[in-house]
């Protein structure tokens, strides 16, 4: 992954940032990975209304090395920090062994019939 200003992350290839052309490289879960966070059906990440600058993320995910097969169904994970830096929770494991109140900007979306995908959360702080 590469770093952009402030923390936030964004999927290269192995020549450089991901354009559509070539494969994703394969990375680890990274930092406060927690399994089982839920659908995000409305688009919206930041369903706590953490405060901090909006953005939209979009995207498409392919199957191969070109932009000729769209993926559809993919799921996307996806886990932030909020505005100042910190993941909500700052740990690990299942979801179920937090509560509601201690989750926040973490989901996953899937990608259409076109592979395309989005999202609105705030820009990340660095952590």
């Amino acid at each position: 992954m590469d770093h952009w200003k402030n923390g936030a992350t964004m999927a290269t290839t192995a020549s450089g940032p991901a354009t559509g052309h070539g494969l994703t490289v394969s990375t680890g879960e990274g930092p406060y990975y927690v399994i089982g966070a839920a659908l995000v059906t409305s688009g919206k990440l930041n369903y706590t209304d953490l405060p901090g600058d909006p953005i939209k993320i979009v995207g498409h995910v392919y199957s191969g090395t070109d932009t000729s097969k769209p993926l559809a169904a993919a799921k996307i994970e996806i886990w932030q920090a909020d505005s100042d830096g910190v993941y909500h929770p700052e740990g690990n494991g299942h979801i179920g062994k937090y509560a509601a109140d201690e989750i926040a900007l973490r989901g996953h979306v899937l990608t259409d019939g076109s592979g395309a995908f989005q999202f609105t959360t705030i820009y990340p702080g660095h952590y």
